[in-house]
């Protein structure tokens, strides 16, 4: 009876062991920082996509006043004025467009960091190039159009 009360006591402090360990043993899983050049991406991608709406706005209320009500055209030949405004325009245009370039280079490096979490850099990579594919289409066909109007 001795020798099964003994027994009990090694399965219970094995029993006891198995369950120190068990629970010493268990990590938590590694938390990931989110990538700097991914989120610099993603920041520039909205920057710009606001900053277009912007400048079509601007453009749209730069144009208004020289547009004849009914449509048509223009009613007479834009200022000075409204040409530089409007060539402004076209620079912060480019200015944007250099940005996103520059957010699609960091949304890969961002992708391509080790132990980073990459939302940010894909979400990021992503929207620069949709609004750099969108915009440099939109420039050829307005050259095309442009070259066979006349």
């Amino acid at each position: 009876m001795d020798s099964h009360n003994s027994h009990d006591s090694q399965q219970q402090t094995i029993v006891e062991s198995e369950h120190y360990n068990s629970t010493m043993s268990f990590q938590s899983p590694i938390e990931l920082k989110h990538s700097g050049p991914g989120i610099a991406s993603f920041i520039i991608s909205l920057v710009s996509l606001l900053g277009y709406i912007a400048i079509v706005a601007i453009a749209g209320a730069l144009i208004g006043p020289y547009l004849e009500p009914n449509g048509n055209g223009f009613i007479g030949s834009p200022s000075r004025e409204m040409v530089t405004n409007l060539g402004t325009l076209g620079i912060v245009v480019i200015v944007f467009l250099l940005s996103n370039l520059i957010g699609v280079i960091l949304g890969i490096i961002g992708a391509a960091l080790k132990n980073r979490k990459k939302v940010f850099a894909i979400i990021g990579l992503i929207m620069n190039s949709i609004v750099l594919v969108v915009l440099i289409a939109f420039f050829v066909i307005s050259i095309i159009s442009a070259t066979t109007i006349t």
